[in-house]
């Protein structure tokens, strides 16, 4: 609720006009934690990929979120031997890295494919220099 009460203010909203997208990328990762909580892992995954695109900060969260994932979504409470409970969580992980960063690299390769160099470097390459 909060982060649309903040979406929808004037201020920010006048804001994001110029091309300052933040109050849209706090939704983003604040659905990405609502959507971990509610164990949807891939969709999470999807989100903060989206999140990470618009924004490139958003990747700091990504430690935080990988041990969330590694201690709150493993699948099942039987477990057929040590090697089998680590696998699953080491599974989960792997699937929240692949997904996060193929929606990631998807979209940056069509930002590239429709803009070239220019819009990656306007969107990525100019923190570096």
């Amino acid at each position: 609720f909060w982060a649309l009460a903040w979406w929808l203010n004037p201020l920010s909203a006048n804001m994001s006009s110029r091309g300052n997208a933040d109050a849209l990328v706090l939704a983003l990762i604040l659905g990405t934690v609502l959507l971990l909580f509610q164990r949807r892992l891939l969709t999470s995954a999807l989100v903060f990929g989206l999140s990470v695109h618009f924004r490139i900060y958003p990747i700091v969260y990504a430690p935080a979120l990988v041990v969330f994932v590694w201690l709150h979504l493993t699948p099942g409470t039987e477990q057929r031997g040590l090697t089998a409970f680590w696998g699953r969580r080491l599974w989960r992980v792997v699937q929240f890295g692949l997904v996060s960063g193929s929606v990631f690299l998807l979209l940056t390769f069509g930002t590239y494919s429709l803009y070239g160099f220019e819009g990656l470097f306007e969107s990525f390459f100019y923190h570096a220099v």
